[in-house]
């Protein structure tokens, strides 16, 4: 059997206070449609740093809603050029073995 974390690496979202002046795209779970559709209108909430680096989204990272009632995962495809997500998800950085699926549905 084939463990998820033999795959991928997991990490959860960072907390961040809000910025005005911010360079980067906080993602939340707010920000899906009901569809997993990432909103086009988000604004740079969070400045650029040495310790957002690491939880920089980059594309094919898959997002998964860890809290709610609908929890869903979503393939990251770039949309924005610096983002990273919120705590209320799990990103995880695959690898080339993880397969890339458009939308993931786990109700």
């Amino acid at each position: 059997m084939t463990l998820l974390k033999n795959i991928v690496r997991i990490q959860t979202g960072v907390y961040l206070k809000p910025d005005r002046f911010g360079s980067a795209v906080y993602i939340q779970v707010k920000d899906f449609d009901v569809k997993g559709q990432l909103s086009q209108n988000l604004q740079p909430k969070n400045f650029i740093n040495e310790r957002l680096t690491n939880h920089f989204l980059q594309s094919g990272n898959i997002l998964f809603a860890a809290k709610g009632d609908n929890n869903f995962a979503v393939v990251y495809n770039d949309e924005y050029p610096a983002a990273v997500a919120a705590p209320s998800s799990f990103v995880l950085k695959h690898s080339n073995r993880v397969l890339k699926e458009k939308i993931f549905n786990f109700r």
